[in-house]
Protein backbone atom coordinates (compact mmCIF):
# COMPACT_ATOMS: atom_id res chain seq x y z
CA UNK A 1 0.00 0.00 0.00
CA UNK A 2 1.43 3.39 -1.02
CA UNK A 3 0.45 5.96 1.61
CA UNK A 4 1.41 9.62 1.31
CA UNK A 5 1.19 11.84 4.40
CA UNK A 6 0.39 15.45 3.57
CA UNK A 7 0.82 16.80 7.12
CA UNK A 8 4.16 18.08 8.40
CA UNK A 9 5.30 15.50 10.97
CA UNK A 10 8.51 14.04 12.27
CA UNK A 11 8.61 10.58 10.60
CA UNK A 12 10.21 8.94 13.65
CA UNK A 13 7.46 10.25 15.93
CA UNK A 14 4.94 7.94 14.25
CA UNK A 15 6.88 4.71 14.77
CA UNK A 16 5.30 3.76 18.10
CA UNK A 17 1.76 4.47 16.87
CA UNK A 18 2.36 2.45 13.70
CA UNK A 19 3.65 -0.48 15.73
CA UNK A 20 0.72 -0.34 18.15
CA UNK A 21 -1.76 -0.30 15.29
CA UNK A 22 -0.19 -3.28 13.51
CA UNK A 23 -0.56 -7.00 14.00
CA UNK A 24 1.37 -8.59 16.85
CA UNK A 25 4.99 -9.16 15.90
CA UNK A 26 5.21 -6.34 13.36
CA UNK A 27 7.37 -3.52 14.70
CA UNK A 28 8.34 -0.32 12.88
CA UNK A 29 11.98 0.53 13.62
CA UNK A 30 12.75 3.46 11.33
CA UNK A 31 11.30 6.12 9.09
CA UNK A 32 12.61 8.97 6.93
CA UNK A 33 11.24 11.89 4.95
CA UNK A 34 11.59 11.46 1.19
CA UNK A 35 12.55 14.28 -1.14
CA UNK A 36 11.36 14.72 -4.70
CA UNK A 37 14.52 13.18 -6.15
CA UNK A 38 14.28 10.02 -4.04
CA UNK A 39 13.35 6.84 -5.86
CA UNK A 40 10.21 4.86 -5.10
CA UNK A 41 10.70 1.72 -3.02
CA UNK A 42 10.10 -0.50 -6.06
CA UNK A 43 13.08 1.12 -7.79
CA UNK A 44 15.29 0.93 -4.69
CA UNK A 45 14.87 -2.71 -3.72
CA UNK A 46 16.81 -5.01 -6.05
CA UNK A 47 17.97 -7.76 -3.72
CA UNK A 48 17.35 -9.66 -0.50
CA UNK A 49 19.54 -11.84 1.70
CA UNK A 50 18.30 -14.87 3.63
CA UNK A 51 19.55 -17.45 6.06
CA UNK A 52 18.37 -20.92 5.12
CA UNK A 53 18.61 -22.97 8.32
CA UNK A 54 18.61 -26.77 7.92
CA UNK A 55 18.46 -28.99 11.02
CA UNK A 56 21.64 -31.03 11.51
CA UNK A 57 19.63 -34.24 11.96
CA UNK A 58 17.90 -33.78 8.60
CA UNK A 59 21.16 -32.99 6.82
CA UNK A 60 22.86 -36.03 8.38
CA UNK A 61 20.34 -38.27 6.62
CA UNK A 62 21.57 -36.90 3.29
CA UNK A 63 25.26 -37.20 4.04
CA UNK A 64 25.93 -34.17 6.19
CA UNK A 65 27.77 -30.98 5.29
CA UNK A 66 29.94 -32.79 2.72
CA UNK A 67 26.81 -33.73 0.75
CA UNK A 68 25.60 -30.12 0.93
CA UNK A 69 28.94 -28.77 -0.34
CA UNK A 70 28.83 -31.18 -3.27
CA UNK A 71 25.26 -30.16 -4.04
CA UNK A 72 26.14 -26.47 -4.07
CA UNK A 73 29.17 -27.14 -6.28
CA UNK A 74 26.92 -28.71 -8.94
CA UNK A 75 26.08 -25.34 -10.48
CA UNK A 76 24.77 -26.80 -13.75
CA UNK A 77 22.22 -29.03 -12.02
CA UNK A 78 21.07 -26.19 -9.76
CA UNK A 79 20.88 -23.74 -12.64
CA UNK A 80 18.88 -26.07 -14.87
CA UNK A 81 16.41 -27.15 -12.17
CA UNK A 82 12.80 -26.04 -12.57
CA UNK A 83 10.19 -25.77 -9.80
CA UNK A 84 6.45 -25.28 -10.19
CA UNK A 85 4.96 -22.23 -8.51
CA UNK A 86 1.23 -22.62 -7.87
CA UNK A 87 -0.82 -19.43 -8.27
CA UNK A 88 -4.61 -19.72 -7.95
CA UNK A 89 -4.44 -23.36 -8.97
CA UNK A 90 -2.28 -22.70 -12.02
CA UNK A 91 1.32 -23.88 -12.32
CA UNK A 92 4.17 -21.62 -13.44
CA UNK A 93 7.65 -22.96 -14.17
CA UNK A 94 10.41 -21.11 -12.32
CA UNK A 95 14.17 -21.54 -12.68
CA UNK A 96 14.88 -20.46 -9.13
CA UNK A 97 18.65 -20.21 -9.46
CA UNK A 98 18.34 -17.65 -12.26
CA UNK A 99 17.68 -15.20 -9.42
CA UNK A 100 20.32 -16.45 -6.95
CA UNK A 101 23.29 -14.09 -6.87
CA UNK A 102 25.33 -15.83 -4.18
CA UNK A 103 24.94 -18.88 -1.96
CA UNK A 104 27.43 -20.10 0.60
CA UNK A 105 27.71 -21.88 3.91
CA UNK A 106 27.42 -19.54 6.89
CA UNK A 107 29.85 -20.48 9.65
CA UNK A 108 28.18 -18.77 12.62
CA UNK A 109 24.58 -17.66 12.16
CA UNK A 110 23.58 -17.80 15.83
CA UNK A 111 23.13 -14.01 16.25
CA UNK A 112 20.71 -13.78 13.31
CA UNK A 113 18.86 -16.94 14.34
CA UNK A 114 18.52 -15.73 17.92
CA UNK A 115 17.02 -12.42 16.76
CA UNK A 116 14.44 -14.41 14.81
CA UNK A 117 13.68 -16.60 17.84
CA UNK A 118 15.18 -19.77 16.37
CA UNK A 119 17.10 -22.10 18.66
CA UNK A 120 18.57 -25.42 17.65
CA UNK A 121 21.37 -27.23 15.88
CA UNK A 122 21.32 -25.88 12.33
CA UNK A 123 23.55 -25.74 9.29
CA UNK A 124 22.94 -22.41 7.59
CA UNK A 125 23.23 -21.14 4.05
CA UNK A 126 23.64 -17.45 3.29
CA UNK A 127 21.60 -16.78 0.14
CA UNK A 128 21.29 -13.51 -1.78
CA UNK A 129 18.52 -13.30 -4.37
CA UNK A 130 17.91 -10.70 -7.03
CA UNK A 131 14.59 -8.87 -7.06
CA UNK A 132 13.98 -7.80 -10.65
CA UNK A 133 11.20 -5.92 -12.47
CA UNK A 134 10.19 -9.25 -14.00
CA UNK A 135 10.08 -11.04 -10.65
CA UNK A 136 12.22 -13.02 -8.24
CA UNK A 137 12.34 -16.40 -6.53
CA UNK A 138 11.04 -17.52 -3.17
CA UNK A 139 13.55 -18.85 -0.67
CA UNK A 140 11.35 -21.96 -0.40
CA UNK A 141 11.92 -22.53 -4.13
CA UNK A 142 15.67 -22.30 -3.65
CA UNK A 143 15.41 -24.91 -0.89
CA UNK A 144 13.28 -27.11 -3.15
CA UNK A 145 15.95 -27.06 -5.86
CA UNK A 146 18.66 -28.04 -3.36
CA UNK A 147 16.78 -30.70 -1.41
CA UNK A 148 14.02 -31.84 -3.73
CA UNK A 149 10.26 -31.50 -3.49
CA UNK A 150 9.37 -34.61 -1.50
CA UNK A 151 8.94 -32.61 1.72
CA UNK A 152 11.62 -34.55 3.62
CA UNK A 153 13.86 -31.53 4.22
CA UNK A 154 12.23 -29.09 6.63
CA UNK A 155 14.00 -25.76 6.97
CA UNK A 156 13.57 -22.33 8.48
CA UNK A 157 14.28 -19.14 6.56
CA UNK A 158 15.19 -15.73 7.99
CA UNK A 159 15.46 -12.64 5.84
CA UNK A 160 18.47 -10.71 7.12
CA UNK A 161 18.64 -7.83 4.64
CA UNK A 162 16.76 -6.17 1.80
CA UNK A 163 17.75 -3.20 -0.31
CA UNK A 164 19.60 -1.98 -3.38
CA UNK A 165 22.37 -4.28 -4.58
CA UNK A 166 25.55 -2.26 -5.15
CA UNK A 167 29.09 -3.66 -5.20
CA UNK A 168 28.35 -6.91 -3.38
CA UNK A 169 26.29 -5.30 -0.61
CA UNK A 170 22.68 -4.32 -0.03
CA UNK A 171 22.02 -0.66 0.78
CA UNK A 172 18.98 -0.53 3.03
CA UNK A 173 16.07 1.66 1.89
CA UNK A 174 16.42 4.08 4.83
CA UNK A 175 20.06 4.87 3.97
CA UNK A 176 18.91 7.82 1.87
CA UNK A 177 22.25 9.65 1.73
CA UNK A 178 24.00 6.57 0.32
CA UNK A 179 21.19 5.91 -2.13
CA UNK A 180 21.26 9.51 -3.35
CA UNK A 181 25.04 9.39 -3.76
CA UNK A 182 24.81 6.11 -5.69
CA UNK A 183 22.09 7.51 -7.96
CA UNK A 184 24.12 10.68 -8.60
CA UNK A 185 27.23 8.63 -9.39
CA UNK A 186 25.29 6.43 -11.81
CA UNK A 187 23.79 9.52 -13.46
CA UNK A 188 27.27 11.00 -14.01
CA UNK A 189 28.49 7.77 -15.60
CA UNK A 190 25.57 7.76 -18.02
CA UNK A 191 26.12 11.44 -18.86
CA UNK A 192 29.85 11.04 -19.53
CA UNK A 193 29.29 7.93 -21.63
CA UNK A 194 26.44 9.34 -23.73
CA UNK A 195 26.94 10.12 -27.47
CA UNK A 196 25.98 13.76 -26.93
CA UNK A 197 28.65 14.09 -24.26
CA UNK A 198 31.27 12.61 -26.60
CA UNK A 199 30.31 15.02 -29.41
CA UNK A 200 30.40 18.02 -27.14
CA UNK A 201 33.84 17.03 -25.90
CA UNK A 202 35.13 16.45 -29.43
CA UNK A 203 33.90 19.81 -30.71
CA UNK A 204 35.43 21.81 -27.88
Amino acid sequence: VDVKICAEIDPCSALQALSQGSQKGLVFLGAARLEREDLSISKVVSGARYLLAIPQMVLAERGGVDWLKERLADSKSLGDAVVIRRINGLGKKIKAFDFVRTIRLKEDASPELSRAGLVGDFVCLDVECAICPNGSTKISEVAEVIFGSNGSSPFRAVRTAIGKAVDNELIEPLALLRLRAEAASRSQVVSVGSPSGALAEGSA
